[in-house]
């Protein structure tokens, strides 16, 4: 059964935790690539990416209703997800192979070989980074070295937004180093 797009546009926005974008831009994309996205994705099991197909009935936008409903249970099981990692992050369990940056409920962590570095959405920027590194190993907070030259960006313009002169990471507690 088809239903308009501004319709399932209103059942988005009841969805708890669900992103949305304005109705204009879910338009946007109906008419650029012919398919919307609602909601979430999760991060430890790979799911479809295709989204919504959406057609042009007498004028007016629709998508299926079944299509629809599986994009929104998708979106329901990606927030459950989150809220696992999250709750697994404070139980001292990491997911994900190094290099992998998982989304939590406070920000996200990127995992290394032997420590990983929380990023919280909640930092201030006029004063802190909100970047903080841990070991992975006994979970103490790891000192940073900075030797590194900066890149040609922080040289020349300053700011180049990454940590580019880090060169070390260290946990003194349990002596777990990595050169960066």
């Amino acid at each position: 059964m088809l239903i308009p797009l501004k319709t399932a546009y209103e059942v988005l926005l009841l969805e708890p935790g669900a992103c949305s974008n304005s109705y204009d831009w879910y338009r946007q994309r109906a008419q650029r690539d012919g398919v919307v996205r609602f909601g979430s994705r999760r991060q430890l099991v790979r799911s479809s990416e295709s989204g919504v197909i959406v057609t042009k009935v007498k004028g007016q936008w629709m998508v299926n209703q079944e299509d629809l409903d599986a994009e929104l249970a998708e979106h329901r099981a990606a927030r459950g997800e989150l809220e696992q990692i999250t709750s697994d992050y404070r139980s001292r369990i990491l997911h994900g192979k190094a290099g992998a940056t998982l989304r939590t409920t406070f920000g996200s962590y990127t995992v290394y070989v032997g420590f990983h570095s929380i990023w919280r959405s909640d930092a201030k920027p006029w004063k802190e980074s909100g970047v903080y590194w841990f070991c992975s190993r006994c979970w103490q907070p790891a000192t940073l070295a900075h030797d590194k030259p900066e890149c040609h960006t922080c040289s020349d313009w300053g700011g180049c937004g990454r940590d580019c002169t880090l060169s070390e990471v260290s946990c003194e507690t349990c002596g777990t180093a990595m050169a960066m």
